[in-house]
Protein backbone atom coordinates (compact mmCIF):
# COMPACT_ATOMS: atom_id res chain seq x y z
CA UNK A 1 0.00 0.00 0.00
CA UNK A 2 1.62 3.45 -0.85
CA UNK A 3 0.01 7.04 -0.73
CA UNK A 4 1.67 9.65 -1.97
CA UNK A 5 2.03 12.85 -0.54
CA UNK A 6 -1.02 14.85 0.11
CA UNK A 7 -0.40 17.79 -3.07
CA UNK A 8 2.02 15.48 -5.06
CA UNK A 9 5.00 17.79 -4.42
CA UNK A 10 4.80 20.09 -0.81
CA UNK A 11 6.74 22.32 -3.09
CA UNK A 12 4.33 22.41 -6.74
CA UNK A 13 1.19 21.23 -5.59
CA UNK A 14 -0.28 18.72 -8.40
CA UNK A 15 3.06 18.02 -9.87
CA UNK A 16 3.46 14.37 -9.82
CA UNK A 17 6.76 14.46 -11.42
CA UNK A 18 8.47 12.86 -7.47
CA UNK A 19 5.79 11.10 -7.03
CA UNK A 20 6.21 8.78 -10.12
CA UNK A 21 10.10 8.22 -9.59
CA UNK A 22 9.62 7.67 -5.97
CA UNK A 23 6.89 5.25 -6.73
CA UNK A 24 8.51 3.60 -9.51
CA UNK A 25 11.76 3.16 -7.24
CA UNK A 26 9.99 1.29 -4.29
CA UNK A 27 7.61 -0.50 -6.53
CA UNK A 28 10.87 -2.11 -7.95
CA UNK A 29 12.55 -2.87 -4.34
CA UNK A 30 9.43 -5.00 -3.02
CA UNK A 31 8.97 -6.90 -7.06
CA UNK A 32 12.70 -7.38 -6.89
CA UNK A 33 12.07 -9.26 -3.28
CA UNK A 34 8.30 -10.58 -4.60
CA UNK A 35 7.42 -10.57 -7.93
CA UNK A 36 3.64 -11.48 -7.04
CA UNK A 37 3.61 -8.50 -4.67
CA UNK A 38 0.17 -6.65 -5.31
CA UNK A 39 0.76 -2.79 -4.53
CA UNK A 40 -1.72 -0.53 -4.47
CA UNK A 41 -1.48 3.24 -4.48
CA UNK A 42 -3.92 6.01 -2.39
CA UNK A 43 -5.94 8.41 -3.87
CA UNK A 44 -6.68 11.08 -0.97
CA UNK A 45 -8.34 13.64 -0.47
CA UNK A 46 -8.99 16.92 -0.83
CA UNK A 47 -7.37 19.11 2.06
CA UNK A 48 -9.86 21.87 2.98
CA UNK A 49 -7.07 23.80 4.36
CA UNK A 50 -5.33 23.96 0.72
CA UNK A 51 -8.99 24.79 -0.85
CA UNK A 52 -10.99 27.48 1.42
CA UNK A 53 -7.98 30.01 2.67
CA UNK A 54 -7.10 32.03 -0.48
CA UNK A 55 -3.60 32.13 -1.97
CA UNK A 56 -3.22 28.48 -2.25
CA UNK A 57 -3.03 26.22 -5.10
CA UNK A 58 -6.74 24.73 -5.17
CA UNK A 59 -8.32 28.03 -3.25
CA UNK A 60 -11.40 29.23 -4.82
CA UNK A 61 -12.20 25.47 -6.73
CA UNK A 62 -14.80 23.09 -5.32
CA UNK A 63 -13.76 21.35 -2.58
CA UNK A 64 -14.23 17.89 -4.72
CA UNK A 65 -11.27 18.95 -7.30
CA UNK A 66 -8.10 18.65 -5.42
CA UNK A 67 -8.94 14.83 -4.91
CA UNK A 68 -9.90 14.34 -8.58
CA UNK A 69 -6.25 15.92 -9.68
CA UNK A 70 -4.63 13.47 -7.39
CA UNK A 71 -6.34 10.35 -8.78
CA UNK A 72 -5.56 11.86 -12.50
CA UNK A 73 -1.98 11.73 -11.17
CA UNK A 74 -2.04 8.71 -10.01
CA UNK A 75 -3.34 6.99 -12.40
CA UNK A 76 -0.46 8.94 -14.47
CA UNK A 77 1.99 7.15 -11.65
CA UNK A 78 0.26 3.74 -12.11
CA UNK A 79 0.67 4.32 -16.14
CA UNK A 80 4.11 5.21 -15.53
CA UNK A 81 4.63 2.28 -12.74
CA UNK A 82 3.19 -1.00 -14.31
CA UNK A 83 3.79 -2.91 -11.25
CA UNK A 84 0.70 -1.15 -9.55
CA UNK A 85 -1.93 -3.04 -9.28
CA UNK A 86 -4.67 -0.47 -8.87
CA UNK A 87 -5.22 3.08 -7.38
CA UNK A 88 -7.62 3.27 -4.88
CA UNK A 89 -10.65 6.05 -4.88
CA UNK A 90 -10.35 7.47 -0.94
CA UNK A 91 -10.61 11.13 -1.78
CA UNK A 92 -13.72 10.21 -4.45
CA UNK A 93 -15.16 8.03 -1.57
CA UNK A 94 -14.76 11.66 0.16
CA UNK A 95 -16.42 13.59 -2.29
CA UNK A 96 -19.47 10.74 -2.79
CA UNK A 97 -19.83 11.37 0.97
CA UNK A 98 -20.56 14.98 0.07
CA UNK A 99 -22.45 14.67 -2.58
CA UNK A 100 -25.18 12.33 -0.87
CA UNK A 101 -25.51 14.74 1.68
CA UNK A 102 -23.41 12.78 4.40
CA UNK A 103 -20.76 14.73 5.05
CA UNK A 104 -20.37 18.25 5.31
CA UNK A 105 -18.22 19.82 2.20
CA UNK A 106 -17.07 22.66 4.03
CA UNK A 107 -15.36 22.48 7.61
CA UNK A 108 -14.69 25.78 7.84
CA UNK A 109 -18.32 27.30 7.83
CA UNK A 110 -19.44 24.58 10.89
CA UNK A 111 -21.31 21.43 10.00
CA UNK A 112 -24.69 21.26 8.85
CA UNK A 113 -27.23 19.59 10.51
CA UNK A 114 -27.52 16.04 9.93
CA UNK A 115 -24.64 15.50 8.11
CA UNK A 116 -20.45 14.62 9.15
CA UNK A 117 -17.56 16.37 9.27
CA UNK A 118 -14.63 14.45 7.68
CA UNK A 119 -12.15 15.85 8.51
CA UNK A 120 -10.18 16.94 12.05
CA UNK A 121 -10.07 20.22 13.17
CA UNK A 122 -6.68 21.20 11.19
CA UNK A 123 -8.53 20.45 8.02
CA UNK A 124 -6.05 18.36 6.93
CA UNK A 125 -5.67 15.19 8.20
CA UNK A 126 -9.18 13.13 8.28
CA UNK A 127 -11.50 12.56 11.48
CA UNK A 128 -12.50 9.35 12.45
CA UNK A 129 -15.52 9.09 9.94
CA UNK A 130 -13.12 9.74 7.51
CA UNK A 131 -10.59 7.33 7.99
CA UNK A 132 -13.24 4.71 9.16
CA UNK A 133 -14.31 5.83 4.98
CA UNK A 134 -10.70 5.75 4.08
CA UNK A 135 -10.28 2.38 5.54
CA UNK A 136 -13.77 0.85 4.19
CA UNK A 137 -12.95 1.85 0.80
CA UNK A 138 -9.43 0.20 0.89
CA UNK A 139 -10.68 -3.14 2.07
CA UNK A 140 -13.38 -3.00 -0.54
CA UNK A 141 -10.73 -2.40 -3.20
CA UNK A 142 -7.99 -4.64 -2.07
CA UNK A 143 -10.37 -7.37 -0.92
CA UNK A 144 -12.98 -7.33 -3.28
CA UNK A 145 -15.45 -7.94 -0.47
CA UNK A 146 -19.16 -5.84 -0.25
CA UNK A 147 -18.19 -3.75 2.72
CA UNK A 148 -22.29 -2.93 3.00
CA UNK A 149 -22.38 -7.11 4.71
CA UNK A 150 -20.42 -5.28 7.80
CA UNK A 151 -23.33 -3.38 8.81
CA UNK A 152 -24.02 -0.72 11.37
CA UNK A 153 -22.97 -3.12 14.26
CA UNK A 154 -19.57 -3.50 12.56
CA UNK A 155 -16.71 -3.46 15.63
CA UNK A 156 -14.34 -0.79 14.10
CA UNK A 157 -17.33 1.48 13.34
CA UNK A 158 -18.08 1.34 17.35
CA UNK A 159 -14.58 1.29 18.41
CA UNK A 160 -14.38 4.88 16.42
CA UNK A 161 -17.86 6.08 17.97
CA UNK A 162 -18.99 6.23 14.18
CA UNK A 163 -22.88 6.41 14.66
CA UNK A 164 -24.51 3.10 13.00
CA UNK A 165 -26.41 4.98 10.71
CA UNK A 166 -23.09 7.17 9.63
CA UNK A 167 -21.55 3.54 9.17
CA UNK A 168 -23.71 1.81 7.30
CA UNK A 169 -24.33 4.95 4.86
CA UNK A 170 -20.31 5.18 4.89
CA UNK A 171 -20.32 1.68 3.92
CA UNK A 172 -22.93 2.12 0.85
CA UNK A 173 -20.20 5.12 -0.71
CA UNK A 174 -17.20 2.57 -0.01
CA UNK A 175 -19.14 -0.19 -2.00
CA UNK A 176 -20.54 1.97 -4.70
CA UNK A 177 -17.30 4.11 -5.39
CA UNK A 178 -14.92 1.07 -5.88
CA UNK A 179 -17.55 -1.44 -7.67
CA UNK A 180 -18.53 1.24 -10.39
CA UNK A 181 -16.40 4.12 -9.90
CA UNK A 182 -19.11 6.80 -9.70
CA UNK A 183 -21.31 8.01 -6.97
CA UNK A 184 -24.92 7.93 -7.51
CA UNK A 185 -27.82 9.18 -5.55
CA UNK A 186 -28.11 7.39 -2.24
Amino acid sequence: MLQEYSTLDPDEPGDATNTIAAARALTKVVHDRNPNVDVSLVATWTRPDLTFPAGKHWSGQPVERMALDLRRADEQVRKDAPSITRVIPVGEAFNCAIRRGIADPNPYDGVRAGEIDLWATDHYHASSEGYYLEALTIFAAVTGMDVRKLGGMEGAAADLAVQKSVAQKLQGVAFEIVKTGRCGAN
